[in-house]
């Protein structure tokens, strides 16, 4: 009886440590996401969040298009040298060493720049540490549905940037799906997780599939774009007209899929040819 008991113990020890390690996303990923940065007057301020993306043997960064219009827009890499924590790449002088445009998306709020490590940038190679996300990790559209949890990975009013910059995690679910391409989730995006790559959930149950053991992982499903704002006007007493007009984050946010992130990326390597 008791040799009994141990074996069940030891066998629900491995079943919840498995679950328990099945429901966090891989840690190497969050090097695949950089910090945006605006510089004014000397000094660094962070704005936004993008991330690396290897796709068809090109190296890019991934970002809001909103990020791209940015003047003086830097991209911050953490590096593998300590007394050196990070780099700071000028987007401005990357545009001038390639000799091509952003890659921008005309029909939603996507863009992205080819990565490419002229001799000029070489010292940049080997120095900084990151993970590409390759395309075998990407879900389109089709394969999210209302209600999967998702991942949120970026840097919400400046949060998570020290000499070392780490994303923070925001958790939401998929709220709706209604026009093809883009969809809501339920999650407290701020400023700084504009760009920002939103990961499906790991999970040991896959319901698709109706099983519980080989579960789903951890998907790029989608990029961040902005939350909803709500408005909340006040009126005046005296005129009953309304007077200031109150903007609150509503608690949904645009996500648009991989799939906005997929034909950026392949018409521009159609049309441009990054070496």
């Amino acid at each position: 009886m008791r040799s009994f008991i141990v074996k069940i113990f030891i066998l629900s020890t491995i079943l919840c440590t498995s679950v328990l390690q099945s429901q966090g996303l891989d840690p190497s990923w969050k090097k695949s996401v950089i910090l945006a940065e605006s510089k004014n007057d000397s000094i660094y301020q962070p704005i936004a969040t993008g991330f690396l993306v290897l796709f068809q043997n090109h190296i890019f960064i991934v970002t809001n298009k909103h990020v791209a219009e940015r003047r003086g827009l830097f991209f911050r890499f953490n590096s593998k040298s300590l007394s050196n924590p990070t780099i700071r790449l000028s987007i401005d002088t990357l545009l001038s060493f390639i000799n091509l445009p952003w890659a921008v998306s005309s029909t939603s709020d996507v863009a992205a720049i080819p990565l490419i490590f002229y001799p000029s940038l070489s010292r940049y190679r080997d120095s900084i540490d990151v993970k590409f996300l390759g395309i075998s990790l990407f879900k389109d559209w089709n394969y999210i549905n209302e209600g999967d949890d998702v991942f949120i990975l970026g840097f919400p009013l400046g949060v998570g940037v020290s000499a070392r910059f780490s994303a923070v995690y925001r958790y939401g679910i998929i709220a709706l799906k209604e026009i093809e391409g883009n969809y809501l989730i339920d999650s407290n995006i701020f400023p700084g997780n504009s760009g920002g790559p939103v990961f499906m959930k790991p999970s040991i149950f896959d319901y698709r599939k109706g099983a519980l053991g080989e579960g789903t992982v951890g998907y790029l499903v989608g990029i961040d774009s902005a939350f909803l704002p709500y408005s909340d006007v006040a009126i005046s007493l005296q005129t009953r007209r309304p007077r200031v007009i109150f903007e609150e984050n509503s608690g949904l946010a645009v996500v648009y899929s991989t799939d906005a992130i997929v034909k950026l990326l392949s018409d521009y390597i159609k049309t441009h040819k990054p070496n």
